[in-house]
């Protein structure tokens, strides 16, 4: 989220809500003044400014977070609101408050695919190779042995796409350094 605020030319107010469960009873009064007030309080922020984003992480700490971003869309629609959490799919099953039908777009956002992870890593030629290959066609040692490496490092990694990118990162560090090795090498 920071990364897309950045580039979308947003002014981020990201909360996370497992660190201030205190909100419970305010997200529950479900009024919009007060919830804004105590958000733009933590975020030291305010929601008003032009090109604002509020982002609320770990939503699921906070269940009455999730029916008032109803009223937070009703009474400041030109607010964009993204909240997440990482067992917000726990909450959903078991929820037992009114859900903000119509208003709210639900995303699952799962770790990358291999394929993902290949370009990702900037392998477009294994990725190439992977998706035109079909069964009883030749294989190149080389591309076979270079694959399976980035198979490893992908299960290393379990596809999390910071964690890929980190990785990434570390690795070009490293090459200028004459020390290739990321963090999760296996």
């Amino acid at each position: 989220m920071r990364l897309f605020a950045e580039q979308a030319g947003l002014r981020l107010l990201e909360i996370n809500l497992e660190q201030h469960r205190r909100l419970e009873p305010v997200f529950a009064s479900l009024n919009v003044g007060r919830i804004l007030l105590e958000l733009e309080a933590i975020a030291g922020r305010s929601t008003g400014a032009a090109k604002s984003l509020l982002f609320l992480d770990e939503v699921q700490a906070t269940p009455s977070a999730l029916a008032a971003l109803r009223y937070l869309h009703d009474e400041r629609p030109e607010l964009p609101i993204v909240a997440a959490g990482s067992l917000l799919e726990m909450v959903l099953r078991s929820h037992d408050f009114s859900m903000p039908v119509g208003r709210i777009e639900y995303l699952h956002l799962g770790p990358l695919t291999f394929e993902e992870f290949l370009g990702a890593v900037g392998e477009q030629h294994l990725l190439g190779l992977l998706g035109g290959w079909r069964t009883g066609q030749p294989w190149a040692r080389e591309a076979h042995d270079k694959l399976l490496g980035r198979q490893r490092e992908f299960l290393a990694v379990g596809g999390m796409p910071e964690a890929v990118s980190e990785g990434e990162q570390e690795l070009a560090r490293g090459a200028r350094h004459g020390v290739a090795q990321p963090r999760w090498q296996v």
